[in-house]
């Protein structure tokens, strides 16, 4: 505003609450609560239907800006590969199928040693989070130690 001869020139400003519209729905999940409108930092949270993962912030607020931050997460489908390792024994862990977050642990059989991470993980990629362990016979292994010794 501007004062001049005659007073005050321009209208009084007003402060008008921020709100956010209903924020983007998600393929194979849903958010909560579900509103038409949202204020200023208020949160939805983010799930998926079973045997989906989610991918990204559970967790989105309501910003000044009158849209949701961060972007909507997606629900995306886990599932690792059941590990073949040649000599190898299970020890522990879960069983096919294998799903986000899920263990397993292996050990060589006897005469072999273990190259590797023994325990793995199923990450959200569907991919274990280590390469495949090797079990290498204890033989190979003296033979080489040997060669390259002698």
């Amino acid at each position: 505003m501007r004062c001049d001869v005659n007073g005050w020139i321009g209208r009084l400003p007003v402060c008008e609450a921020v709100q956010c519209v209903t924020p983007a729905r998600i393929v194979n999940g849903t958010f909560s609560p579900e509103k038409e409108f949202y204020s200023y930092r208020e949160v939805v949270r983010y799930s998926c239907n079973k045997d989906v993962t989610l991918n990204g912030s559970g967790e989105l607020t309501c910003s000044e800006d009158g849209t949701f931050h961060p972007a909507p997460p997606t629900c995306v489908w886990v599932e690792c590969k059941d590990p073949v390792i040649e000599n190898a024994e299970f020890v522990e862990g879960s069983r096919p199928p294998h799903r986000y977050g899920d263990s397993v642990k292996y050990s060589c059989k006897p005469g072999y040693v273990m190259e590797g991470t023994s325990t793995l993980t199923c990450l959200l990629n569907s991919q274990w989070s280590s390469p495949l362990p090797k079990c290498t016979s204890k033989s190979s292994i003296k033979n080489t130690w040997v060669h390259k010794k002698g």
